[in-house]
């Protein structure tokens, strides 16, 4: 009886692999969670680019890789334990941790439901092998800002309920969680999705070459469906002209797929702009002047204005905000001070 067996169990203080994933699948079947699927998720995140299985959480599965399959360093603690015990005490930890993302999932989805409404046009974003798990949350929050139909990821790229994805969602702030998204292990199982429920966009790559096109210069189909609010979808298939837009890593080949190649006119030698997240500082000429001072100090790689948009206005990358705002609290403080003084000294008639 299964009585007798965790009894026998029981006396034992040391289990190889098979018996450790013997007792923790006996103990999570008593508690209602489907053992063979979670060690199914638990082996497609590791051999795979999907990610974890979102009907469990990255939490319960890396608990359970943890039990069965234990670092070295973690081998003789988890050998010397009562292997019951132990497995029992992994279980409950594991139903905990997938009720709790469970939990948490539907806490957003309540959340979210009127944002179902919004309003879409016919631009989809694919990232293809993009490394920043926090540049694409930025990207994201962009996007679904603008009314993107979708994003596509590719290859590396973080992703909602991926590799990455709890980093991404920091940055997102919740879009990855309104934003539609499909992820694909290569760009050609992308394009092969663009081309079956997306037939009608036009594909074009952000790169510059010698065919580029600066991209304001170019009419954009779907301005009309986008302007009148009538999208064509139907089973899931837009039928409605409209735009892929490939952002990613230069090495890769996937821009090659791209019919139209559109650039943007980057103000530095490098002939590259970057897929990340900036910040849109307001200032006075004085202020300003006093900040691109602190950018000129800093070394090529340092340097964190992204771009000098005009008189009163400058992109910065968004890491760098809250330094960038202490020192020019700092600089406004040194020179209210110099002026307060000076003025008292103008005005002692003694």
């Amino acid at each position: 009886t299964n009585e007798q067996d965790a009894t026998n169990y029981k006396t034992n203080n040391y289990a190889d692999r098979d018996t450790r994933k013997e007792r923790l699948h006996f103990h999570l079947n008593e508690l209602g969670v489907d053992a063979a699927s979670l060690e199914e998720a638990a082996f497609r995140s590791q051999t795979t680019m999907e990610g974890f299985d979102n009907r469990y959480g990255k939490s319960a599965i890396k608990s359970y890789r943890a039990y069965v399959d234990p670092k070295p360093s973690r081998m003789e603690a988890v050998a010397s334990e009562n292997v019951d015990i132990a497995a029992n005490r992994f279980a409950r930890q594991i139903d905990f941790l997938a009720k709790r993302h469970r939990s948490q999932a539907a806490d957003w989805v309540r959340h979210i439901d009127e944002a179902q409404h919004r309003r879409t046009f016919p631009l989809i974003l694919v990232l293809d092998n993009l490394r920043s798990a926090a540049n694409v949350g930025s990207i994201f929050r962009s996007a679904e800002a603008c009314g993107c139909l979708e994003i596509v990821t590719t290859g590396i790229t973080p992703h909602p309920g991926g590799n990455g994805g709890e980093k991404l969602a920091k940055s997102a702030l919740g879009a990855e969680q309104i934003l539609p998204t499909k992820h694909f292990a290569t760009v050609t199982q992308a394009m092969e999705y663009l081309k079956e429920y997306r037939p009608n966009v036009i594909l074009v790559g952000m790169e510059t070459t010698e065919r580029s096109k600066l991209y304001n210069n170019v009419k954009y189909p779907g301005q009309e469906a986008a302007a009148s609010d009538e999208l064509v979808i139907h089973n899931d298939r837009m039928l409605s002209p409209g735009v892929a837009l490939f952002l990613g890593n230069e090495p890769t080949a996937a821009k090659g797929f791209c019919c139209n190649k559109f650039s943007m006119p980057p103000k530095s030698a490098t002939n590259s702009v970057t897929s990340s997240s900036g910040y849109l500082l307001t200032c006075d000429p004085p202020m300003k002047q006093f900040i691109m001072h602190l950018n000129d100090k800093k070394s090529a790689d340092k340097k964190f204005i992204l771009e000098d948009l005009d008189a009163t206005h400058l992109l910065i990358k968004g890491e760098v905000r809250d330094e960038i705002t202490r020192k020019v609290d700092e600089w406004m403080d040194e020179n209210v001070f110099s002026n307060i003084e000076r003025v008292g000294e103008n005005l002692d008639t003694s």
